[in-house]
């Protein structure tokens, strides 16, 4: 029963490949579970290479964003050092 319910929460493309699969190979129910499993964890790898190649490209932006904002901090420095010489 629980194995059913886990099915029906797929999306549909992958409970037609699920049916055709099991039709064509003739799966026992032993069986389907460890493909979900194996189905699971090659999608978390996915998910999880992604999203670490997301936080590899925050973390450069932010390293740039610091960088301009310690530019703009020398700028404002020599502005100010600027205005001191002419006052």
């Amino acid at each position: 029963m629980a194995l059913s319910r886990a099915i029906q929460a797929l999306p549909l493309a992958l409970q037609h490949f699920y049916g055709l699969y099991m039709q064509s190979h003739g799966l026992s129910c032993e069986i389907l579970p460890t493909i979900l499993q194996n189905i699971y964890i090659f999608t978390a790898h996915i998910v999880q290479k992604n999203f670490l190649k997301a936080m590899r490209g925050l973390l450069e932006a932010m390293r740039v964003l610091l960088e301009a904002v310690i530019v703009l901090l020398e700028a404002v420095r020599v502005l100010v050092e600027a205005i001191r010489v002419l006052v």
